[in-house]
C-alpha cells in the first residue's frame, strides 16, 4: 500500500490535533466546519472552504473547517458538541439520529447535471478501469473490490443491498479492500490495486471536473440509485437563532452572486430544505441488509 495512503489519514489525525489543542477550543464567536469525503474529492476542500467563509461571512462569525475526517469522526464530533456544521454522508446522519434525535437538518445540496433532474439526490457509481474487460456486475465475481467505508451509503450500504436483491450473500467478491475515501477508491481501480469500486457520483463528478489523472483511467459500468444527497446537519443544541441563519444562508446562496458563483464551483445548483423522512431509503437499505444476515461485503 503506498505512503500516501497511510499520509492521509495521518494528516487528518494531525489537523484535528489542531483543532483541539488550547487556544483553538472552540469559542462562541466561531463557527466550526466539518467536510466529510462523501461531498467533494481531496482536491475540492479549498472550494468548500470558501463556502465555510461564505456562510460565516453572511451570519457574522468566524469559521474553523477541518476537511477528509472519516464519518464516523464527524460524527463523534457533532454528538460532542466541537462541530456546528456537518456535510456528511446520508447513512451516518442516519445512525447519528438514532443517538441524537435533536440533530438537525439545515439542507442538502442539488448537484449540477442532467441526471439529476434539479433535486438533491445523487448515485453510486461502479467504476472499473478503463483497459479492463468488465461490462457488468456479474463480471466482477471473485475479484477484487475497494470501498471507502463501512458506513458510506454509496460506497457500501447500497451496493450490499444491491448485492442483497441479486441473492449474492454467499460470497460474490474475491476480496474487499478500504480505501478510506471515494476518490482513494479511484484511485485503488486506476492504479490495478481492486478491480471496481462503488463511489459517490458527487466525487467522481467532482474528480472529472477538475480533470483528475485518476478519473481518467476508469469507466462507469453501473449505477445505483437515486439517493437522498449527503445532508448539511448542525449539532444538536445550537441556538436557533444561528441555525436558523445558517439555514437561510445556505439556502438563499443561489439568489447572490457570490453565493452562485462558489455554488457553481462546487457544482450544485442549490440547496433546499430537506425532512428527515427523504432518508428512509438509506434506512431501509440497511434494514434489508440486516433481515438478510449480510452486513459485511464478500
Amino acid at each position: 500500500m503506498s505512503a500516501l495512503h497511510f499520509a492521509r489519514p495521518l494528516l487528518a489525525a494531525l489537523a484535528l490535533l489542531a483543532w483541539l489543542l488550547p487556544g483553538s477550543a472552540r469559542a462562541g464567536e466561531f463557527l466550526h466546519i466539518a467536510v466529510t469525503a462523501a461531498v467533494t474529492s481531496q482536491e475540492g476542500l479549498p472550494a468548500y472552504q470558501k463556502l465555510a467563509d461564505y456562510l460565516t461571512q453572511r451570519t457574522g462569525s468566524q469559521n474553523k473547517m477541518i476537511g477528509d475526517l472519516s464519518y464516523r469522526t464527524i460524527n463523534a464530533m457533532l454528538r460532542a458538541g466541537a462541530v456546528d456544521v456537518g456535510f456528511i454522508c446520508g447513512y451516518p446522519y442516519t445512525e447519528l439520529k438514532v443517538r441524537q434525535p435533536d440533530l438537525t437538518l439545515l439542507a442538502a445540496p442539488v448537484p449540477v447535471g442532467a441526471r439529476y433532474q434539479h433535486r438533491p439526490v445523487y448515485f453510486s457509481e461502479l467504476v472499473v478501469n478503463r483497459g479492463s474487460a468488465f461490462q457488468s456486475l456479474d463480471d466482477l465475481r471473485g475479484k477484487r473490490l475497494a470501498f471507502n467505508s463501512d458506513i458510506s451509503n454509496s460506497g457500501y450500504n447500497m451496493p450490499r443491498f444491491e448485492l442483497v436483491e441479486r441473492g449474492l450473500t454467499k460470497g460474490f467478491f474475491g476480496s474487499t479492500l478500504q480505501s478510506g475515501a471515494h476518490d482513494d477508491s479511484v484511485k485503488f481501480v486506476a492504479e490495478g490495486r481492486a478491480d471496481a469500486a462503488f463511489v459517490d457520483s458527487l466525487v467522481l463528478d467532482d474528480m472529472l471536473r477538475r480533470k483528475h489523472p485518476a478519473a481518467a483511467q476508469i469507466r462507469i459500468i453501473a449505477s445505483l440509485g437515486p439517493a437522498p444527497a449527503p445532508p448539511v446537519v448542525a449539532r444538536p443544541g445550537m441556538p436557533l437563532e444561528q441555525r436558523n441563519g445558517l439555514q437561510r444562508a445556505l439556502l438563499e446562496m443561489d439568489q447572490n452572486p457570490q453565493g452562485r458563483a462558489i455554488l457553481a464551483e462546487l457544482g450544485i445548483e442549490r440547496f433546499v430544505r430537506v425532512s428527515d423522512q427523504d432518508y428512509q431509503p438509506i434506512r431501509d437499505w440497511a434494514r434489508r441488509a440486516k433481515q438478510a444476515n449480510f452486513m459485511v461485503i464478500r
